[in-house]
């Protein structure tokens, strides 16, 4: 396992930024829980499941954007998946396979990507994800909007870290899972900066 001096692991930083993905699967479910019951057909356990996916599809789509490359990428992915897992197996209702669940999902919401654009990549996304959970037609304008523009700045936000991050140091990928993580959970480079003076 990879440790700076000061005896973190990369992996013990990806649980952290696992947090954060944890706090947006949040944001979504308590936009959701804002609906009547009587606008969304799929019960509260469907709507965690499908929740959980979609965020999962937003870091994809993130990882997929970035400057990263495949290895790398193929790399990072199960680290993160990890560190998520033991939260997301309660938060989703102990699905048996929750990993095969949510690559599957990320496969199917990701047929419509547009590589140029995170905005309409998280259009095509929430779209789908309303149609999944059978949100009646007069809130999908007002609920789409809300949930389009919590997508897209997740995926612009997660891309653009990553990016800055690698181009600024040219990190080997365990630091880069660590750098990573502590910008997600500090949203601020102070932490990088000190951390790089140790290794």
């Amino acid at each position: 396992m990879s440790m700076n001096r000061r005896g973190v692991s990369a992996a013990q930083l990806a649980r952290e930024y696992g947090v954060s993905l944890n706090e947006f699967a949040d944001d979504v479910m308590n936009l959701l829980a804002q609906l009547d019951p009587a606008d969304v057909a799929a019960d509260p356990a469907e709507r965690c499941r499908e929740s959980c996916a979609a965020v999962w599809t937003a870091m994809v789509a993130a990882l997929d954007a970035s400057s990263l490359s495949r290895d790398e990428r193929d790399k990072l992915t199960p680290m993160l998946l990890e560190a998520l897992l033991p939260y997301w197996k309660t938060h989703c209702a102990d699905e048996p396979d929750i990993a095969t669940l949510l690559a599957a999902r990320a496969s199917h919401y990701l047929r419509h990507r547009d590589p140029a654009s995170h905005i309409r990549t998280a259009a095509a996304l929430v779209n789908g994800f309303m149609r999944r959970l059978g949100v009646a037609p007069r809130m999908q304008v007002s609920l789409g909007t809300s949930l389009t523009a919590l997508f897209a700045h997740r995926m612009i936000s997660d891309t653009h870290r990553i990016n800055e991050v690698r181009s600024r140091f040219g990190i080997e990928l365990p630091l880069v899972a660590a750098l990573t993580a502590i910008v997600h959970v500090t949203m601020s480079y102070e932490p990088v900066l000190r951390m790089l003076r140790l290794v």
